[in-house]
């Protein structure tokens, strides 16, 4: 859950931020922002559901991270 938090605070932060300084329209014409904000979003609900699975493998990975 805490990845999931984080993960969505920083893609508010980054559309924030980007419409602070593309504006409102500039951000709906350029397309990368959405992909920043999507991926960031995908990331945490990966990581998020890596943590709560109990295979070896994800447990590795997510301690490795921490």
């Amino acid at each position: 859950m805490p990845y999931v938090l984080v993960t969505l605070t920083a893609a508010l932060l980054f559309w924030t931020s980007s419409s602070a300084v593309y504006g409102y329209d500039g951000v709906l014409e350029t397309p990368w922002i959405d992909c920043v904000v999507c991926w960031l979003v995908a990331i945490g609900l990966m990581l998020g559901w890596m943590d709560n699975t109990e295979s070896d493998r994800t447990l590795r990975l997510c301690h490795r991270l921490a």
